[in-house]
Order: C-alpha cells, then sequence, then structure tokens
C-alpha cells in the first residue's frame, strides 16, 4: 500500500508540474504580451513579476516533477498562484470556465500539499533520507500501541 500512496504522490506531482511548465511556457513565447497584461491587470512591477511567475512556473515545474527543493517550489507556486487569484481571477467569481479563481486556488493547496509531503519517488526524500514515523518513534525510544 505504501508503493500505491508513493506512485500517487508522483503522479500527482507529475501532473502538477507539468500545469506550471505548460503555463510558464505560455508567458515565454509571448513575454511581451504577458508583461503588457500583468501591467493591465495592475500587477506591481509588471516586468519583474511577469518573470518572476514564468521562471517558478518553468523552473518549478521541472523542479516538483523530480522532487528537488519540493517545500520551496510548493510556497513558490502557491504565490504565484494566490498572485493570479488575487489579480486575474478574484472578480471572475469561483468556476474556472467563467474566469474564476477555481484552478489557481486547487494549485495554490495541492502544491503546498504535494510539497510538504512529495513522497519516496522524489529527490529530496533521496538525498535527504525520509523516516517514516515508526523508524522515528523506535529512533527517539519513544513506543506505541
Amino acid at each position: 500500500m505504501e508503493n500505491v500512496r508513493n506512485l500517487a504522490l508522483l503522479a500527482s506531482r507529475v501532473m502538477v508540474g507539468i500545469l506550471f511548465i505548460m503555463h510558464g511556457w505560455l508567458k515565454w513565447s509571448n513575454l511581451e504580451a504577458t508583461i503588457a497584461g500583468f501591467e493591465a491587470l495592475s500587477v506591481p512591477f509588471p516586468t519583474i513579476s511577469a518573470w518572476f511567475a514564468m521562471t517558478v512556473e518553468m523552473a518549478g515545474g521541472v523542479a516538483f516533477i523530480v522532487g528537488i527543493a519540493s517545500p520551496l517550489v510548493a510556497v513558490l507556486f502557491s504565490v504565484v498562484s494566490l498572485g493570479a487569484l488575487f489579480f486575474a481571477h478574484a472578480g471572475g467569481g469561483f468556476f474556472a470556465a467563467e474566469g474564476g479563481y477555481e484552478l489557481v486556488l486547487l494549485l495554490a493547496v495541492v502544491s503546498l500539499g504535494l510539497g510538504l509531503n512529495p513522497g519516496r519517488f522524489a529527490l529530496d526524500s533521496l538525498i535527504f533520507g525520509r523516516r517514516s514515523p515508526s523508524n522515528r518513534t523506535k529512533a527517539e525510544g519513544v513506543t506505541t500501541r
């Protein structure tokens, strides 16, 4: 069952990473229009913000897929997503089909969950190790029932 959970976490990280990469690619492929769009939405420092969002989405997407720096990437994804919520989608209501914030809110929350628990099939887990709760309690001398 543990392998199924870890495979589900991997599949989820890959999907979220791909979504962010694709959104970053859209920004990159027409950066001038992206900057103009940020300007029209009154995003502070539109050029810097566009570059920041694009870089976080593309580089962070790759990092998320392989599972490196997962907590940091998750926080950055959430910052970008919440920025999109407040500057672009808040006025559109809830549903994404109507221009609302449903998708960006979902991406912010799911990114945090996956970033804080990327699973065993993440480079973070291979590099830094991951102690399961049962191993931690044994190592700390704590007994469980």
